[in-house]
């Protein structure tokens, strides 16, 4: 029996959800009206709020106690508007470097006129005076020397305006393997402000 087109179909299907629910919809698309906070549902990283310290963080029994940095950047990923995301992983002692390939965007606000030009609407379709957002991608591809790497001590990788990967070494282990933990954060401020705020979201 043939399940190739089930295949397909199943590859269709993931590709809408995707789409929907990350984006993006189009690859240089421009949201009009619509906040880019609303338009897609997963996959954002917010401006840092300045209580962040205060969210109620959490650790992982198999590596033990969390340092300070460690805790920070989980502190900034258990909020309800997260800022940032990251995995902790445990490399053999043979490993020498990490490659890094990160994919994103971000918006950017822009005028109706620069909006109507690349979007192409119809006057009367939307108001000079509304929103329109365009979509700015980011791809970042690198390595990472691990012997650059000590003991509870961050190294911050930057990749672009207000975004950086930041990557701790937690524990080496008898055997010279070693637990890393690598975030990216969203270094933007949420200033109380709803235009500049959007204007910063990665």
């Amino acid at each position: 029996m043939n399940f190739e087109p089930y295949y397909e179909a199943r590859e269709c299907l993931t590709n809408i959800m995707k789409a929907d629910l990350m984006g993006p919809v189009e690859e240089n698309e421009i949201i009009c009206k619509e906040r880019p906070l609303d338009y897609y549902i997963i996959g954002k990283l917010y401006p840092q709020k300045s209580d962040a310290s205060d969210i109620v963080t959490s650790s992982s029994d198999d590596i033990g106690n969390l340092d300070e940095e460690m805790d920070d950047q989980i502190s900034l990923c258990n909020g309800n508007n997260p800022s940032s995301v990251g995995i902790t992983f445990t490399l053999a002692s043979f490993a020498e470097a990490l490659r890094i390939e990160i994919k994103t965007a971000k918006y950017i606000l822009i005028d109706y006129i620069a909006a109507k030009e690349k979007k192409g609407f119809e006057e009367g379709v939307y108001l000079e005076k509304d929103l329109f957002w365009k979509r700015e991608v980011i791809n970042y591809e690198g390595k990472l020397d691990l012997k650059l790497l000590k003991d509870k001590q961050k190294i911050d990788i930057p990749i672009c305006e207000g975004l950086v990967l930041s990557a701790i070494l937690h524990k080496i282990y008898p055997d010279l393997s070693m637990t890393i933990t690598a975030s990216l954060i969203n270094l933007f401020e949420d200033k109380g402000n709803y235009i500049e705020q959007l204007s910063n979201l990665v």
